[in-house]
């Protein structure tokens, strides 16, 4: 058990690598697209490279969710450094689009290890409050926002492989400081066995279904655009810093979002963050205007914001004994959010702007669902 001197920096230094993993995954979010329509990839295979890992990852974070409650959070933390270091390394060695997707089944796995035992240790550590939620999203966004900006002056450069292997390095390094500064709790697994059975899991389905389907369409939206937009800009002649900054502007928009949670009382913030990501997505299919662009890319981004927020505040408010298994259920819906690009890049084959329509489009049919399941909340 952490002693209580322990208790701050403990969960700062769950803040600090919350920021730098978003921030190294961040400089990829760009330069991986990119990188891969060099080697020849296809509009559906770019969405394939997208959605293959998400995939894997919502399959894994749904099956292993309750089991760090029972097994500790701290081994697959750093089984998944390890893991991300080599897959990033492999990536330098790749000369064809299959091998990148190949090591992005093994690239999803890794995350599955590493998202929900965070979040789980980073509800341990809090009382569960709105401020606890805010500082968590600002971390690991503001983080994204750092690594996206990077991208921009990294796509510039033309050299991917280096980025890949510097990625790597900085996740071993990660492993060695993880090792002696992350601390967690036990929990009784007695206890755990009598709660983490089907009968929960399908109870926990159906009490926060708007959450579960909050944080999914908070995925579906982002993913289309993080998949495909980086080559679509590249077709529409855009240079590597814009690419950069509409990224950098979409998650500053996030970050935003995620401080006014913890300080504002927004009501309807499930409806508010579809109408907005709805409203943001579609200027990407009808327009090349770098300004309108922009403005499109900060409502996405506070709108995904909001819809994060409200489904975290769920997996940080839960019992101590099933909060890996809010964290699993919680970040396997992003998961399935993120199967999106490959329906979008194969879209994108006959229609290249088809996809930021059908982003549009969800959100919007998202926006009428939420009003329909409303009334029949409780909570």
């Amino acid at each position: 058990m952490v002693a209580p001197e322990n208790e701050d920096e403990g969960i700062k230094y769950l803040y600090a690598i919350s920021f730098v993993m978003s921030a190294i995954s961040g400089i990829l979010i760009p330069v991986m697209p990119v990188y891969a329509y060099r080697l020849g990839a296809t509009q559906f295979v770019l969405g394939l490279i997208g959605s293959v890992p998400a995939a894997i990852y919502a399959l894994f974070t749904f099956m292993l969710g309750g089991l760090w409650d029972r097994l500790g959070k701290k081994v697959p933390i750093i089984t998944f450094y390890v893991m991300y270091a080599s897959v990033c390394l492999l990536y330098s060695f790749t000369t064809l689009p299959f091998q990148i997707v190949m090591l992005k089944t093994i690239e999803g796995l890794s995350w599955a290890l590493f998202w929900p035992p965070v979040e789980a240790l980073i509800a341990e550590r809090t009382a569960g409050s709105n401020k606890a939620v805010s500082n968590f999203g600002i971390s690991w966004s503001s983080g994204a926002a750092l690594g996206v900006f990077l991208s921009g002056f990294t796509l510039e450069l033309n050299r991917p492989k280096d980025v890949f292997r510097l990625v790597s390095l900085s996740s071993l390094t990660l492993t060695l400081t993880s090792i002696v500064l992350i601390k967690e709790r036990r929990v009784e697994k007695v206890e755990v066995r009598k709660r983490t059975n089907p009968t929960t899991k399908a109870k926990i389905f159906s009490e926060h279904r708007e959450a579960w389907l909050s944080v999914a369409l908070y995925a579906f939206g982002q993913s289309v655009i993080f998949a495909l937009f980086p080559a679509y800009a590249e077709i529409k002649s855009m240079s590597g810093l814009m690419t950069g900054l509409y990224f950098s502007t979409l998650i500053a928009g996030r970050t935003l979002a995620f401080w006014s949670f913890g300080r504002i009382s927004i009501e309807k913030i499930s409806l508010i963050g579809a109408a907005l990501m709805s409203v943001g997505s579609l200027p990407i299919a009808i327009t090349t205007s770098f300004p309108i662009l922009v403005a499109g890319s900060f409502s996405i981004g506070f709108g995904a914001g909001l819809l994060y927020s409200g489904a975290f505040q769920k997996v940080i408010t839960a019992k101590a004994e099933i909060r890996g298994l809010y964290a699993g259920i919680f970040e396997g819906s992003i998961g399935i959010g993120n199967l999106s690009p490959v329906v979008a890049g194969a879209l994108a084959e006959r229609f290249l702007n088809a996809p930021y329509v059908l982003t549009s489009a969800g959100a919007a049919c998202m926006f009428l669902l939420f009003i329909l399941i409303r009334p029949s909340k409780k909570s």
